[in-house]
């Protein structure tokens, strides 16, 4: 169990004979997009464990931007869900990594030698400083491209 996260173009799913939609991302690989480990590939797309994903947060001190879902800005207003991506949410990424790195100095983006059962954690040997600015790049250059490239940019979970 966990999260399904996705950034980049929105595309509508209507169907007719339900009469319901749903709001979903396009699925893109990027040559340009950074690549910590081969569960991730350069897609737009990562999974996470609802557990993991709470710790991430909290260290890369991410938690109102995702949990605050009394701020308009909030991106788990539900679960599932999809929102809006705007400049401020960009913002607030390129804030916390700044002030992850003054935290962390001497932090580089890697999970080390990883697998699918220490995916969060990453290689043990790997300071978790590595291992959780990651997670801050990964978001910083997906929420960057779709601003950039997409008509509806939407950060969707599920």
């Amino acid at each position: 169990m966990g999260f399904d996260f996705r950034v980049g173009e929105a595309i509508i799913d209507h169907q007719q004979e339900d009469y319901l939609c749903s709001i979903d991302v396009k699925k893109v690989n990027v040559k340009e997009a950074p690549i910590f480990n081969k569960y991730w590939g350069q897609t737009n797309k990562i999974h996470v464990s609802y557990g993991g994903w709470k710790e991430i947060c909290r260290f890369i001190r991410l938690e109102d931007l995702f949990y605050d879902t009394d701020a308009d800005y909030c991106l788990l207003q539900s679960h599932p869900g999809c929102v809006p991506i705007t400049p401020f949410h960009l913002t607030v990424l390129n804030n916390r990594y700044s002030e992850y790195l003054v935290r962390c100095p001497s932090a580089i983006p890697t999970f080390g030698n990883i697998n699918k059962t220490n995916m969060l954690e990453g290689d043990k040997s790997n300071p978790i400083e590595n291992n959780m600015l990651c997670w801050l790049v990964w978001l910083i250059f997906w929420f960057k491209w779709a601003l950039n490239n997409c008509e509806r940019p939407v950060f969707c979970n599920s």
